[in-house]
């Protein structure tokens, strides 16, 4: 008899766990929301936009966006590819010259041009050999041409 009653007990217990894990895990839907592990990602606090929203110092639903932010609909350069670089207007580099500015630049060079201008500009990078070869960056009339003429032909090509 002791034995039936432990058993008994027993197989509640762990009926009781599974019916318990199955209701709340979200393994069989159910009318009501399982149990999630972050609910605050699955339920984040909405505010109407000229709502009211007491946890931000101005009380104010309305968000304003932080400066120099530009919508994914704009298009901040005015160029497109059908405009020639020698129609660009020439402006020169508004960085100002230094180590920083240098290394960044090197940088950038390094992860995007190198593939097809080479290590050293010379037009013969390692992806050259089935697409037509750059022009080497140590060309006279690649020398003289302005800042902005070079940044409209890395943005939109040529």
């Amino acid at each position: 008899m002791k034995l039936g009653l432990k058993l008994l007990s027993g197989v509640i217990v762990v009926g009781v766990l599974i019916y318990w894990f199955i209701y709340h895990s979200g393994f069989i839907p159910y009318s009501r929301n399982p149990m999630q592990y972050m609910p605050n990602m699955h339920k984040t606090p909405v505010v109407k936009s000229e709502a009211e929203a007491p946890f931000f110092p101005n009380k104010s639903g309305s968000r304003v966006p932080p400066a120099g932010v530009i919508s994914r609909e704009a298009n901040p350069y005015p160029y497109t590819k059908d405009v020639l670089a020698e129609n660009v207007p020439a402006y020169a580099n508004p960085l100002p010259i230094s180590r920083d500015v240098v290394e960044r630049g090197k940088l950038m060079y390094n992860t995007h041009c190198v593939v097809c201008h080479g290590s050293v500009g010379n037009g013969d990078g390692y992806v050259v050999p089935p697409f037509p070869k750059p022009p080497s960056l140590h060309y006279e009339r690649i020398q003289t041409i302005a800042d902005s003429q070079i940044f409209h032909v890395i943005t939109v090509g040529q």
